[in-house]
């Protein structure tokens, strides 16, 4: 099986090698010297967030709404790229432009994702795949999912 976005992981690993050299360059402190130990799941305690319906990067599909619960174990010092874990409703978007490079490791559930003018490809618990800043194409999701994804360069802040 080809998997049409594994040619924009080349450049993202070295944006983000150039990120953490760039942290250095500037004078802003290491990153910790220990190991982080990233959860699977997200806490009960973190709030749901109901997303709108339409944004400047996408748009629900099928009736269905855009609704997450997510945490930031890490952010790089630069406040560059983080690292984050979302358990996500199902939801089917068009996206317009994805604002941000994510590497997703999906931890459980199903998508679909479909490059505009492409083929669709199923991923499902244990893939990995980068979903390239600029991506333009259907997001699939008919059950919930739980995703930890690297984003670069980090759009939302929050």
């Amino acid at each position: 099986m080809t998997y049409p976005f594994a040619k924009y992981m080349f450049p993202f690993t070295v944006s983000l090698s150039a990120l953490l050299a760039a942290n250095a360059c500037l004078g802003e402190q290491a990153p910790a010297r220990h190991t982080l130990r990233i959860e699977q799941s997200v806490g009960q305690d973190v709030q749901t967030v109901v997303a709108p319906d339409n944004s400047k990067y996408y748009s629900t599909l099928n009736g269905t709404h855009f609704s997450y619960r997510c945490y930031d174990p890490y952010t790089a010092p630069s406040k560059q790229a983080a690292v984050e874990v979302c358990e996500i409703a199902p939801v089917d978007l068009k996206l317009t432009g994805w604002p941000e490079t994510e590497v997703i490791h999906l931890i459980s559930g199903q998508v679909d994702i479909t490059e505009l003018g492409g083929e669709q490809v199923h991923y499902s618990a244990g893939d990995i795949f980068v979903l390239p800043q600029g991506f333009k194409g259907l997001w699939q999701q008919k059950a919930p999912l739980t995703k930890v994804t690297v984003r670069h360069p980090l759009f939302w802040k929050e």
